[in-house]
């Protein structure tokens, strides 16, 4: 067990992912930090693409963390955080993705849509609660922005954005 909690710096989450030496320990890793994210997130995503192992051919067989918690806003558009721990580095991307087919997270022909991605910016010394939190806002600032674009007022679309997840979460600041 790691202890990865929302009151994790970056920095100290960087240095517990270095003590993982074989696949098992990035699995491990790779739950607690999936299941933290989660409860962060009022448990309003599903998680798919899961990956985590030791790279044998980079950095000392530094370890490799990533998944997807996906929000499914319609059978059109499916949004991602992506965090991802790659030579010692941790970037958590927040993107849109045009489910073209209209099969929703089913679908085989999707695109990301551009100007939609966003990296989630931090520092070292920022908890990982506060980070999730702007992972969080800028998920719901997307939401926002597609019921917006159908023609609801700004307050009324992020109402409805936020009441979709079942009233208004975030993470914790």
């Amino acid at each position: 067990m790691m202890n990865i909690s929302g009151n994790t710096t970056i920095k100290q989450l960087l240095a517990m992912v270095k003590k993982c030496k074989t696949d098992d320990d990035a699995d491990t890793f790779r739950f607690e930090f999936r299941d933290i994210l989660m409860g962060m997130t009022g448990n309003a995503l599903d998680v798919f693409n899961e990956a985590s192992y030791i790279e044998k051919y980079t950095k000392k067989g530094a370890p490799y963390i990533s998944f997807e918690l996906v929000r499914v806003f319609s059978d059109a558009y499916v949004y991602a955080i992506t965090p991802t721990i790659q030579d010692g580095e941790l970037t958590i991307i927040c993107r849109l993705d045009h489910m073209k087919d209209g099969l929703g997270i089913y679908s085989k022909d999707y695109e990301p849509v551009e100007g939609w991605d966003d990296e989630v910016p931090y520092y070292p010394d920022n908890k990982l609660k506060t980070v999730i939190a702007r992972a969080v806002n800028i998920m719901l600032a997307a939401h926002t922005k597609l019921i917006e674009d159908v023609g609801v007022p700004t307050q009324i679309a992020r109402k409805t954005a936020e009441d979709s997840w079942g009233g208004p979460i975030y993470a914790e600041q």
